[in-house]
């Protein structure tokens, strides 16, 4: 007698060493970071001219959150680029704050240490 082979159907299955699709690419905008970097690094330190611009930066549907992202990366620190566009602004915005807030100490204390 004959043996009959039948072919058993394979199931497909997903391994996690697959690579996965890649989310669509952001671009990137880099003729607004390179507007807007030198005009937030002039500003710093001015509670005025720092506050328009980050009024207008914040306002500005142009800067999406990859522009925010690599502003914040270049003004700031490394951002990682899951980091949200309120997050990355609030980044820039705080190392205003603190360069203002060591001021304030500094004149405080009027050269004083503090030992």
């Amino acid at each position: 007698m004959a043996k009959q082979r039948t072919k058993a159907k394979r199931k497909t299955v997903v391994s996690a060493s697959e690579a996965k699709p890649k989310k669509r690419a952001i671009m990137l905008n880099q003729n607004i970071v390179t507007d807007y970097l030198p005009r937030l690094e002039a500003a710093l330190g001015d509670d005025t001219k720092f506050q328009q611009l980050f009024d207008t930066l914040k306002a500005d549907p142009e800067v999406r959150q990859a522009e925010a992202v690599e502003l914040a990366s270049q003004f700031v620190a490394k951002t990682p680029n899951s980091t949200s566009r309120a997050k990355a602004l609030e980044r820039v915005y705080q190392r205003h704050a603190s360069l203002a807030n060591f001021r304030l100490k500094q004149r405080a204390m009027s050269g004083r240490s503090a030992a």
